[in-house]
Parts: C-alpha cells; sequence; structure tokens
C-alpha cells in the first residue's frame, strides 16, 4: 500500500495530471444521480435475476 502511495505522489510531482483528472477507473459506477438516490434510497438488497437458460 505504502509503494502505491509513494508511486502515486512521484507522478503527481511529475505533473501528470491527465492521470488524476481521469480517475477513478475501475471504480463502480451506481447511484451518480445524487438527488435520485436521496429521494429514492436503496434500503434492501435484492439479488439480481438469474438469466433464464435458452429451451
Amino acid at each position: 500500500f505504502c509503494d502505491a502511495l509513494l508511486n502515486l505522489a512521484r507522478r503527481a510531482k511529475a505533473g501528470e495530471a491527465a492521470r488524476f483528472k481521469a480517475a477513478p477507473f475501475h471504480a463502480p459506477r451506481r447511484r451518480l444521480d445524487e438527488t435520485a438516490a436521496a429521494r429514492k434510497p436503496v434500503l434492501r438488497w435484492t439479488p439480481a435475476e438469474a438469466p433464464k437458460a435458452a429451451e
């Protein structure tokens, strides 16, 4: 973890601003609409529907 942070600090000092402006790269992007998330919170976990097999 420390090595990763040191690497990020080196890149920031080197001026690689594009890398930091495009972050996060691999984070899930759910509930981007903050107003809808506040008005309709998801308070309960529901399993995703399993795909049906073709017959």
